[in-house]
């Protein structure tokens, strides 16, 4: 018996639906409201809120409603959280909820991008989803997401370390990122924690200047060096001219400090040696104002502005760490510390996979006896 042409098509017709609809599953309503702000800071996505008493009425919007396709295919970027507005008020008044039905979208960071509330149907779910996708920006992948948390991971490093300047060049590279997440959250406590430190910086060499003056010199050059850019490090570098010009510094000594670092900076730039060329101009820079300090200053932003030599620099930096903690998981597998090795091999290949240490810290995974 030959098949209907037409019944075929509607067979393929048939199954297509079928598949797209397997392929959008029921949504994933979390009832707690810790729960939800904390996966979507960590997975940096958007909250959708479902505001609605624990009744019938609520049910039979969610299955009337949120059974929609097209409302599943349009959260399905969101972490959708279920909760009664009576019992939080806090967060419905974030969307001056007037009844008791209502959807509403918003960021980790407490911003409300979008609303609808009353007898609202699939068609207003789906705009409210839209427009707060549109506020939100695009959904950075699981790669980008693992980058950020590979910063924040080696600012917290850093910062333990006191190394102020490279704690705040990795929490800059998330606050940069504009992704709104948890990471964004934490950079910005970071940067707030080397603020916070810079200051005490400060305050302690100006009482060590009022103790003794020509010790202070190394204390505000530290604070130049570590905290460039600043107001504080502006702070810090008047106070140490101030002390050349008034005698305690020896200027010609400086002068000459100042000449071999730059000259030593320069023969690095020539060698390609980047990251080390880039030391001794901050140096330079670090120090009294000299006849030298402007031909650093220029020299450094000049390196910094070439994003090859950046990514040298970066990536020889990278190669660094990496290889120092490349070393520590060898001492730990050597005490047969096999769980603590497998750690620190793990957050390597996290945070610096494309090193050469990582494919090495792979085959030591591959070799460790563990359970």
């Amino acid at each position: 018996m030959t098949r209907s042409p037409v019944l075929a098509a509607l067979g393929c017709i048939l199954c297509v639906s079928s598949v797209v609809r397997a392929e959008l599953p029921a949504i994933d309503w979390l009832h707690e409201r810790e729960a939800a702000f904390a996966k979507a800071g960590t997975e940096a996505r958007p909250l959708f809120i479902f505001f609605a008493e624990v009744n019938k009425g609520a049910r039979l919007i969610e299955m009337s409603v949120f059974d929609d396709d097209r409302v599943k295919a349009a959260l399905k970027d969101f972490v959708c959280l279920r909760i009664d507005p009576f019992e939080h008020k806090g967060l419905a008044e974030k969307f001056n909820l007037q009844i008791a039905f209502a959807v509403g979208a918003m960021s980790v960071d407490g911003e409300a991008m979008a609303f609808s509330e009353g007898e609202f149907r699939s068609d207003e779910v789906v705009n409210t989803a839209h427009e707060a996708l549109k506020k939100f920006g695009p959904i950075p992948t699981a790669a980008e997401i693992a980058r950020l948390a590979a910063s924040i991971a080696r600012a917290e490093r850093a910062l333990a370390a006191k190394d102020y300047a490279r704690a705040s060049q990795e929490a800059q590279k998330v606050i940069r990122s504009g992704v709104r997440s948890a990471h964004q959250k934490r950079a910005r406590e970071i940067r707030a924690e080397i603020d916070a430190a810079a200051a005490a910086a400060l305050k302690a060499a100006m009482a060590k200047e009022a103790a003794s003056p020509a010790g202070a010199r190394s204390l505000y050059e530290s604070i130049k060096n570590d905290f460039g850019g600043t107001a504080v490090a502006a702070e810090a570098a008047a106070r140490l001219d101030a002390l050349v010009e008034s005698g305690v510094v020896d200027f010609r000594a400086v002068e000459n400090a100042a000449y071999l670092a730059y000259r030593k900076a320069l023969r690095f730039e020539k060698l390609e040696r980047f990251a080390d060329a880039a030391a001794a101009y901050r140096e330079v820079t670090a120090g009294p104002t000299t006849q030298y300090t402007g031909m650093a200053q220029a020299a450094l932003e000049r390196l910094e502005n070439n994003p090859a030599v950046m990514k040298a620099i970066e990536n020889a930096r990278d190669e660094k760490e990496a290889a120092a903690m490349y070393r520590q998981a060898e001492m730990w597998a050597a005490n047969e510390a096999f769980a603590k090795a497998e750690g620190v091999l793990r957050r390597l290949t996290a945070e610096y996979p494309e090193t050469s240490a990582a494919a090495k810290a792979w085959d030591m995974l591959r070799r460790l006896p563990l359970r």
